[in-house]
């Protein structure tokens, strides 16, 4: 499902002293696997998730998501519909009103039928435990209540 290959990535090309943040990375992640990055405050964990999500272009190497190439502007849509991110901190990413219309924020803008949504709006809230949840206001929640949410 992601396949990295040879990637290395920092933020200034045109600056030589640049720090190099990731460096000669593979990682292979088949769909299903469950994988968790774990590392020190700025070791470039969120920098291989904005790789991963085409927030960021790799400088050398590929990222491959689902067959998709991140280099690839015209898959890049595509790409994010199949590798989504969700912040580290959920109130920069919290849109909705109601805790329900929030999961079904991400179905909505795909264009999936509302009796999908529905289905999957209750199948994630019950999954992560929010189902009594769904008719709060997500700015109500505890931080993490609103990182399940997202």
């Amino acid at each position: 499902m992601i396949s990295i290959k040879n990637l290395s990535f920092k933020y200034d090309y045109e600056d030589e002293n640049a720090i190099q943040i990731l460096k000669d990375i593979d990682l292979e992640i088949n769909e299903g696997e469950f994988v968790a990055l774990l590392g020190h405050n700025g070791s470039g964990k969120s920098t291989l998730a904005k790789l991963i999500n085409g927030l960021l272009i790799p400088g050398q190497g590929d990222v491959l998501v689902d067959g998709m190439n991140t280099k690839n502007e015209e898959e890049i849509w595509d790409i994010r519909r199949t590798a989504g991110m969700v912040f580290q901190n959920p109130d920069n990413q919290l849109v909705a009103t109601i805790v329900e219309d929030e999961v079904a924020f991400g179905p909505e803008n795909l264009g999936i039928e509302p009796s999908e949504i529905r289905r999957r709006v209750d199948k994630a809230l019950e999954d992560v435990g929010m189902t009594d949840y769904k008719k709060n206001a997500p700015h109500l929640l505890s931080g993490g209540q609103k990182q399940r949410v997202a």
